[in-house]
């Protein structure tokens, strides 16, 4: 799950920062559970791919 959400990060990284509502919108990310995708987001904060950016948006580190 991490690694779905890892890649369109990297797809959409000019129009960073996301939300989870942007995640659950994604045509690529429809499938998933609001826990998945917030589980997978967790990971990647976890193992710093991604910031949090705090009121539930996240963004690539180098952007």
């Amino acid at each position: 799950m991490a690694k779905k959400i890892y890649e369109y990060f990297q797809n959409v990284k000019n129009k960073t920062p996301k939300t989870l509502r942007d995640l659950k919108k994604a045509d690529r990310l429809s499938g998933y559970s609001e826990s998945e995708l917030i589980d997978g987001l967790a990971e990647l904060v976890k193992t710093q791919k991604i910031n949090s950016d705090g009121n539930d948006s996240y963004s690539l580190p180098d952007w």
